[in-house]
């Protein structure tokens, strides 16, 4: 969802297995990383195979892809994160830009880990949207929007 928060168009997938044998599937200076596949490494479909079959595919095929596909990237976004580690780019609780405001600081207690990002997108001259994804999709997380008027009207 990231990606087309930035404005993509679509998504190519390929039958990419996993590394549960230990084996290296990519060396990013220095580091091995390892990847969540759609497909196991004896070709059994993997839960995001389904969700990517079953969810995301029929709404790229429907009103959802179609609107993607007469959006533009306004090449703006707006993050919201906390890390526990310290030495992370971290902001604020609540962080505004352009009409749309996102906010933690209403939680009670506060979540120790967030990362939410809003790709700003448009179609024509008054038809504003944006796309939010969390990137930290190991538990539910919430997020508070606030979206203002941002041509003076609705």
């Amino acid at each position: 969802m990231l990606a087309l928060s930035y404005g993509s168009k679509g998504i190519m997938l390929w039958t990419f297995t996993s590394a549960e044998s230990g084996t290296t599937e990519v060396n990013c200076d220095d580091h091995y990383v390892y990847f969540d596949a759609i497909v196991k490494e004896n070709g059994d479909a993997t839960p995001l195979y389904y969700y990517l079959r079953d969810d995301l595919a029929p709404r790229l095929k429907g009103i959802f892809g179609n609107t993607l596909d007469t959006l533009t990237y306004d090449r703006d976004y707006l993050l919201l994160r906390r890390d526990v580690n310290p030495d992370s780019a971290n902001t604020g609780t609540t962080m505004t830009k352009n009409y749309l405001t996102l906010s933690t600081s209403q939680l009670n207690p506060s979540p120790s880990r967030y990362n939410f990002h809003a790709g700003f997108l448009h179609k024509e001259t008054d038809n504003y949207y944006f796309l939010i994804s969390n990137l930290l999709p190991d538990i539910n997380r919430t997020v508070f929007m606030e979206i203002e008027d941002p041509v003076g009207y609705f």
